[in-house]
């Protein structure tokens, strides 16, 4: 049989088949005590049922908030347990600086630890929970806490009291949602950990999807605790989630009344709207990453970014994301003209890009976003005699 070698010979690259990151945009992470399981303290653990739950952490608050977590339909599609050592300070601190290192997360909880009076020095958890999404945020590892108002603040006043108690959980980047349900319950009794099941009802979903009047399940409202209309106004206004009963959704089922988050800059005020972004930031730089090193400031080396991009971008728009996009890179129209043509300033930003290896670009994306209200103007005339 006749072979090719010494004359031709063959070496696989498999450069092109290495795969593109990516990332579930709902994975959820509750921390807290927990009285026994296999798992020690300050172990990450995914779990995906209530019998790994107990197998992995026993009873007690984490076991709980872990229990309603999973009970949401749809589901989200990873849910971590991490246990703290003990309930200090330091015990939360080291809890939390080792969930940093757990990359995949992207909305963090505490179990059972709602926002109420802190009177003194006592341990302020939902405030590590905003300090902690705030520094892997900024960190460039975007993640969202979700916190809950105590359940058992007394309904006397209850609006007032809530507003009085938002102020150290605010954020100027929409890092932080908090959640209302006055006296919510488990099933089986004791105050539920509304946090953790709308943490987990919020990962469930695509990043785009508007938390307006999507379910949450797991625990019960009485009907004397359930807010009235100027109290779900006054929270809205706040920017507060209360947890209603619409009255014309058919059935008993519990519901987010808004989609906000607690933040002061109206840009990032709607849930969806800072999921939505971090993944599309985290998209655009798991494709382009690849590309370091070996693409070329040159018309070739530039158009193929700009392809990737648009690879990116097109799956946005085909599932409705986004409306549209724009790529501008900003050497890419120079060197698309005849290097005779340059201007002085042209030859110098292609001179300064290649001596820096450094080129900008910018991505406009046109988003639509969900409708939150609809104002129906009702004219009624009398018929002609």
């Amino acid at each position: 049989m006749a072979i090719a070698y010494p004359f031709v010979e063959v070496q696989l690259d498999d450069k092109g088949l290495m795969p593109v990151a990516t990332r579930a945009p709902g994975v959820v992470a509750i921390v807290g005590a927990s009285n026994g399981g296999a798992v020690a303290a300050n172990v990450p653990t995914p779990v995906d049922d209530i019998r790994a739950v107990t197998e992995a952490f026993g009873a007690g608050p984490l076991a709980r908030s872990l229990g309603v977590a999973l009970k949401q339909q749809p589901s989200p599609s990873k849910v971590y347990g991490l246990k703290v050592a003990d309930d200090t300070r330091a015990g939360w601190s080291a809890a939390f600086d080792v969930l940093s290192g757990v990359a995949d997360v992207t909305i963090v909880a505490a179990a059972e630890r709602p926002i109420r009076d802190f009177a003194g020095n006592a341990l302020n958890i939902p405030a590590m929970v905003r300090t902690h999404c705030d520094e892997n945020s900024a960190g460039g590892q975007p993640r969202m806490g979700v916190v809950a108002i105590d359940p058992a603040l007394p309904r006397e006043n209850y609006a007032a009291a809530v507003t009085g108690l938002l102020d150290p959980y605010k954020h100027e980047f929409g890092r932080m949602v908090v959640v209302a349900a006055r006296g919510a319950r488990y099933a089986e009794g004791g105050d539920a950990d509304v946090a953790a099941a709308c943490a987990a009802a919020i990962g469930a979903r695509a990043p785009e999807t508007s938390m307006v009047l999507k379910s949450v399940a797991g625990f019960r409202i009485a009907p004397d605790q359930k807010f009235s209309p100027g109290e779900i106004k006054a929270l809205a206004g706040a920017e507060v989630i209360p947890i209603i009963d619409p009255m014309l959704i058919p059935g008993e089922s519990l519901h987010f009344a808004e989609g906000t988050t607690l933040g002061s800059k109206a840009a990032f005020k709607y849930i969806d709207i800072v999921r939505l972004l971090d993944d599309v930031d985290f998209a655009l730089k798991a494709n382009l990453v690849g590309m370091v090193g070996d693409a070329r400031i040159t018309r070739a080396g530039l158009n193929a970014v700009r392809r990737t991009l648009e690879g990116v971008l097109d799956g946005y728009v085909i599932r409705q994301a986004i409306t549209s996009y724009r790529i501008l890179i900003d050497i890419l129209p120079i060197l698309d003209k005849p290097e005779a043509s340059w201007t002085a300033a042209e030859q110098k930003l292609v001179r300064d890009a290649r001596a820096e290896r450094v080129v900008n670009a910018t991505v406009i994306i046109v988003i639509g976003p969900a409708i939150h209200r609809i104002v129906i103007n009702l004219q009624p005339t009398f018929a002609a005699a």
